[in-house]
């Protein structure tokens, strides 16, 4: 076997310094980025309180394009003499009532931030719970469309759209530790959303659904997608464990798709192989279309244009990566993104063996400038850069399977799935603490140049 000797070359007045001098150099750049950082916090009570529960009970009118809504929040304060809680909300939705228990509480609406005014002060770990009733029509990422001439509702909120339509933590650093969705609609659409469907009523022109996810959420997570749909359903085993997987279909796409939802089983078997077992294993997954031009990770349930290979197992790596274990800001959405889309490679590889995660990889090459950290949080279009937080950083996976080997690469991954992290959010330095500890490499320098550097590989064979 021939080794394979890498030199790196950042540019060619830097191709002849010292190990060193570049490692001072990879470090003074993550250094600079991380001071740079961008929040999006709108405020700063946010990191005052903990969420713990959510109850959201909504009516949905297609007709007038509005919502009506109750939100019971249960959360825990983190600091002593807590008097207001902040959740961001577009202002769009008129809020006409704050309680908690039997007492109406003062609230203000403005500037896409609720600030709730508490009767009491409340101390470091004590528990509050109010209720928040607000109507109107939400904002743009809670879409009011038609398919095939019949109403077709969903959403999608990453980044930073939930707040059109439910009172939230806009940042995916606090996640929710539970969720009750209840949602009624016109009686002749179905509701598909996270968790389990634990109850439906059908009353004389309504219908009410009633969804329950038990496993902690990032709010950009929380969805729904509402239409006639045509239900099929699966069944994934794993080793002693078994669970549902559904898919809702247009009924004009029923008869040409629905063989094609097929393969999800056998996608989640793969992949729990890989990585161990698939995280919201006592509930559900599925795949619910949607009308926008790809597919969105929702936990548990993916939206999805429609059944195509490699958008179905890019999405469903994303359980892991992304809904099991979340960003904890979109500075490191690559942990996310990059991750799913290796992800492909692996089915690839899987599929076709070597030969076919190399060709995969080959077309998901990028020789262009930009990080893979992302400085600026602000713009979507760079959150979402695929030639770098795809793309890219599945490059950087790739590498290091390399640098550390087959067998210690998915150690790293068992063990990244298994940590303080699960259901947890992260930060690229987290995933590297556990590469350093599983390889037993200083693998920092390895992560600096990559996450943090505008650099790309050139590869010199011998």
């Amino acid at each position: 076997m021939k080794e394979i000797f890498i030199l790196i070359l950042f540019t060619l007045s830097l191709s002849a310094k010292s190990q060193s001098d570049i490692s001072l150099l990879c470090s003074k750049n993550r250094m600079s980025f991380i001071n740079k950082s961008i929040s999006l916090r709108t405020t700063g009570n946010q990191n005052d309180f903990n969420l713990e529960y959510y109850l959201i009970e909504m009516d949905i009118s297609p007709s007038s394009k509005s919502i009506s809504a109750n939100t019971t929040i249960n959360c825990t304060s983190n600091i002593d003499n807590l008097k207001e809680l902040d959740f961001d909300l577009i202002s769009s939705l008129f809020v006409s009532k704050v309680t908690s228990g039997s007492n109406a509480l003062s609230f203000q609406h403005k500037n896409n931030i609720l600030k709730v005014f508490l009767k009491k002060t409340y101390f470091k770990n004590e528990k509050i719970s109010i209720k928040i009733q607000y109507s109107g029509q939400p904002g743009s990422t809670f879409h009011f469309d038609t398919q095939d001439n019949l109403p077709m509702i969903w959403t999608l909120s990453e980044p930073y759209g939930s707040r059109d339509w439910w009172p939230c933590k806009n940042l995916p650093d606090d996640k929710i530790d539970s969720l009750d969705m209840i949602v009624s609609v016109p009686n002749d659409l179905i509701v598909a959303s996270n968790g389990l469907l634990v109850g439906q009523d059908t009353f004389s022109t309504k219908i009410r659904y009633h969804w329950k996810e038990r496993y902690p959420i990032a709010s950009y997570l929380v969805s729904l997608a509402i239409h006639p749909y045509k239900i099929r359903t699966d069944v994934f085993k794993y080793q002693t464990d078994s669970m549902p997987v559904v898919s809702y279909i247009f009924p004009s796409d029923y008869d040409n798709d629905n063989s094609k939802y097929a393969i999800v089983p056998e996608m989640l078997q793969t992949l729990s192989d890989y990585y161990g077992k698939y995280p919201f294993i006592e509930e559900k997954y599925g795949n619910a279309q949607f009308l926008w031009g790809g597919g969105m990770e929702h936990q548990t349930l993916t939206s999805v244009l429609g059944p195509y290979e490699y958008l179905l197992v890019h999405e469903l790596g994303h359980q892991w990566w992304g809904d099991m274990i979340t960003c904890k800001d979109f500075h490191h959405i690559w942990l996310n993104e990059g991750f799913a889309t290796y992800t492909e490679a692996l089915w690839a590889e899987h599929k076709g063996g070597e030969q076919a995660l190399h060709d995969y990889m080959e077309n998901k090459k990028y020789l262009g400038h930009g990080t893979i950290y992302v400085e600026d949080v602000s713009q979507s279009g760079r959150i979402f850069s695929g030639a770098l937080s795809y793309n890219k950083a599945s490059w950087v996976l790739n590498m290091l399977r390399h640098v550390v080997g087959d067998s210690t690469f998915f150690e790293i991954l068992h063990e990244y799935a298994q940590s303080d992290k699960k259901y947890d959010v992260a930060i690229t330095e987290d995933f590297v603490k556990i590469c350093n500890n599983v390889s037993g490499k200083n693998l920092d320098m390895f992560f600096d140049q990559w996450i943090y550097g505008d650099f790309h590989p050139y590869y010199l064979y011998d």
